[in-house]
């Protein structure tokens, strides 16, 4: 997913959680890569929680 179609996925799941939406966790997730996003502790430890209930 490019940074582009990142940003369309977060406008668009905003009232879902990123926990329970893997479409936004991975929007976020390359976010934070490209250095569009950068999460406080709180959310590296929310999607810390939710790829540990994925696996």
């Amino acid at each position: 997913m490019s940074v582009e179609e990142a940003h369309v996925v977060m406008q668009r799941h905003r009232h879902c959680g990123a926990d329970t939406c893997s479409r936004k966790r991975a929007a976020f997730c390359v976010l934070i890569e490209a250095g569009h996003a950068v999460p406080d502790i709180r959310a590296e430890r929310y999607l810390a929680a939710a790829a540990d209930r994925l696996t």
